[in-house]
């Protein structure tokens, strides 16, 4: 049995007096939005035989529900505005029967999906593993429902991680902490060094002599005083040349450490399929790599140091005051806990205050990168001003989200400062009166005092830092959170290598939705022979892309099986797979470089030679070498210096430059004039010789050299067969080549 959540005693004993003989509960799940769209709870439950909602009302009130899956055709989850809704099909319509907010729109999806299955009499099979909206432990809503809670982050055991990226550094590793450790120690040396300077030189006999007139200036003890102040010199020298080793150690680690965590992270992220990325989102990904490191960095540099230094100093300082008058001690400790206690408090509230600004702040970098790459579709409807609303919207969120956070921090901190400050007028008061009363010396007093200032100055900042320190561990466990990802399985052992493959590519009964609940793929049967290029024509949406990504494994089948050469994708390794497939896109993605390069891209070791022969082969010979520096013709971000044909056939040789033995063509003349499209077409002729080939295009007359047409509609397989054969059924691709006769006609009129 599948169970998202746990149902109550009362609602089950509910539930089992009415189970029905033979009933046997698949699911259990619970809705947080009653039958009247107030908040409150319901269940539903799926069995062999039924779907039933029950509330934690008396049975039959706020919408209790009971449907026989003989009655159902299908499910859906139906988005709302702050919600959603679970519809199911009945005599061809769509009702509801239960609704949710959006914080449960995942597993509702998965529901619906489990009762497509139990409607259609396919294996149940769903998922508990989906995206959560609240913390399992603290059950706060989770700013990202990818990651971990930012208030129960393991700060220790992401400090242990980070750490263990200091392996190959362990000398320096080791100079950093003997640096940090001495400096901890030799400022605690001052102030013994003054207590001595009052007892023992400047005031020898007490409080008396100081209050003396013939006391106030001594005339014995040069020399020792001498050396005392000395010894201040030697101890604050000490402490500067410590602090600019540990600098320089550190600065110099830390950044080393970053950089080895950003590349692994970046190696984590290229290898990464394209449903982590498409979940996860381009803005959010760059912030990952870019703030999150380097708040990290900055932290390690400057917060870490601070961190030790002044715990070894707090803990030295505590040890010295007991000694010198633990009664004393006792009494200017008195603010310490509510210290504790408010810092405590306010670093919870402060991480998600923080975790708020980082996830606006992502939203924000997503934002600017969409509108700077979609400046010319801007600047050609005149949306700029749109676009600048649009940034300030974002823009706006960020500043609120920061300034309610640097608000609730001054003002918190404020307070705390002055209960912290505190210590020092009870230290004055009690310490004065041991001095008055012959308990304490004045050296000692005076001592006390500065160390008090050393205990509470670090300790007013310790809050802070802390607060630094949690907000840089956030981002780093995000940062592991991602690393710790499976990546697509490239070189797996045991994985089948098969070079070359001969090109059999075979779907059965391939079922596949990028949501669940709404597949794009219908139980597809399609057999491809190897060298047989097939034409996938269809309309907009009816999954002749999604066929071509199934093949390249960009994603896996729910359902069914892909076949290459008799064997199962998914037992191929990776790399051999993609490394025989070549794609060319509707709207080629060229690298920044050289037309050289981004043609080498598909096999860097390629002599020039190769890269001419591919060249000539798609029919970018003759452009390249037209232009100035030929070759090494700079092409722009994205190949913006490039006109869409041009880029179009460097795509093409970068795919004949890799010689594979399966080829996807997705609308690779879709954006061009008729006489690039010739020269295209030219090259695409020579490419497909003796490849499997599949030819996504809504041109119809780019197809003409197929060898059969794959009909697709709604995500089936329509009809199947040659442009003729087609035709003559008079069918889905019959009415698809008159529209288009019909449009061609019509722009041959407007011309």
């Amino acid at each position: 049995m599948v169970v998202f959540d746990t149902l109550p005693p009362e609602i089950e004993a509910q539930w089992r007096e009415s189970v029905l003989p033979g009933e046997e509960t698949l699911l259990v799940a619970m809705s947080d939005i009653r039958h009247d769209g107030r908040f409150g709870v319901r269940w539903i439950m799926l069995t062999n035989k039924r779907v039933v909602v029950l509330s934690d009302q008396a049975p039959g009130v706020d919408g209790a529900v009971s449907i026989d899956f003989s009655e159902i055709s299908d499910a859906r989850a139906e988005p709302l505005v702050g919600g959603g809704r679970l519809e199911v099909k009945r005599s061809g319509y769509f009702t509801p029967v239960i609704e949710y907010s959006s914080s449960l729109g995942a597993k509702f999806t998965e529901i619906a999906r489990g009762i497509q299955q139990l409607a259609k009499d396919e294996p149940f099979a769903v998922t508990t593993d989906i995206p959560r909206a609240r913390c399992q432990k603290c059950q706060a809503l989770l700013p990202d429902r990818d990651r971990n809670c930012p208030r129960c982050v393991r700060k220790m055991a992401v400090m242990l991680r980070i750490a263990s990226y200091l392996k190959p550094y362990k000398a320096l590793a080791a100079v950093l902490v003997i640096a940090t450790l001495g400096r901890a120690l030799v400022q605690l040396l001052p102030p013994l060094i003054t207590r001595t300077m009052i007892d023992d030189v400047l005031a020898p006999d007490g409080l008396a002599n100081v209050l003396a007139v013939d006391g106030l200036l001594p005339k014995e003890n040069y020399a020792l005083l001498a050396w005392l102040v000395a010894a201040l010199v030697a101890a604050s020298l000490a402490t500067g040349g410590l602090e600019i080793v540990g600098g320089w150690v550190g600065s110099w680690l830390s950044t080393h450490v970053i950089a080895n965590m950003r590349a692994q992270l970046y190696q984590v992220l290229e290898r990464m399929s394209l449903t982590f990325h498409n979940r996860k989102g381009q803005g959010n990904l760059l912030s990952l790599v870019t703030r999150d490191t380097e708040s990290l960095n900055y932290f390690l540099i400057d917060g870490a140091p601070y961190l030790v230094v002044n715990s070894v100093m707090l803990l030295g300082v505590l040890v010295i005051l007991l000694l010198m008058s633990w009664q004393v001690t006792i009494f200017v400790l008195l603010p310490v806990p509510f210290v504790v206690l408010g810092g405590t408090a306010l670093v919870k509230r402060m991480r998600v205050l923080w975790s708020r600004v980082s996830q606006n702040w992502a939203l924000l970098h997503g934002q600017l990168n969409e509108s700077l790459l979609g400046i010319r579709v801007a600047k050609a409807f005149a949306q700029e001003e749109a676009e600048i609303d649009r940034f300030d919207r974002r823009n706006e969120a960020v500043t609120r989200a920061t300034v309610h956070e640097a608000r609730f921090w001054d003002s918190s901190f404020a307070v705390l400062n002055f209960v912290t400050g505190s210590g020092i007028f009870i230290a004055w008061y009690f310490g004065g009166r041991a001095v008055i009363g012959g308990d304490l010396s004045l050296g000692d007093l005076v001592a006390f005092i500065q160390y008090l200032w050393m205990l509470y100055g670090p300790l007013q900042w310790f809050n802070q830092i802390y607060n630094w320190m949690s907000r840089a561990l956030v981002g780093a466990d995000r940062i592991f959170d991602v690393i710790d990802t499976p990546t697509e399985p490239y070189a797996v052992p045991g994985k089948l290598t098969i070079h070359p493959l001969r090109g059999d590519v075979e779907f059965r009964e391939v079922t596949f939705g990028y949501d669940k609940t709404k597949p794009v793929l219908k139980k597809v049967d399609l057999h491809v022979q190897p060298g047989e290029m097939v034409g996938l024509v269809g309309k907009s949406g009816a999954g002749k892309s999604t066929t071509a990504h199934l093949v390249c494994r960009f994603y896996e089948a729910d359902h069914g099986e892909v076949l290459i050469d008799g064997h199962d994708i998914r037992d191929i390794e990776l790399n051999c797979l993609r490394d025989q497939i070549g794609v060319v896109l509707q709207e080629p993605f060229l690298f920044s470089g050289t037309i050289l390069e981004n043609i080498r891209y598909a096999k860097p070791e390629a002599e020039l030679p190769e890269v001419i022969a591919a060249a000539r082969a798609a029919n970018a010979h003759d452009f390249i070498v037209a232009k100035p520096e030929g070759y090494d013709t700079l092409v722009g971000e994205r190949g913006n210096r490039l006109s869409v044909g041009e880029k179009q056939r460097v795509s093409i040789a970068r795919a004949v430059l890799k010689d594979p033995r399966i080829l996807i063509l997705d609308e690779a003349t879709a954006s061009v004039d008729t006489e690039t499209e010739f020269a295209i077409q030219q090259a695409i002729s020579r490419l497909i010789k003796g490849r499997t080939t599949f030819a996504i295009a809504h041109r119809l007359s780019t197809l003409r050299n197929a060898d059969r047409l794959i009909v697709m509609e709604e995500g089936i397989v329509a009809e199947i067969g040659t442009h003729e054969e087609l035709l003559a059924k008079r069918g889905i691709y019959q009415k698809l080549v008159e529209m288009q006769r019909t449009v061609s006609r019509l722009r041959a009129v407007e011309r």
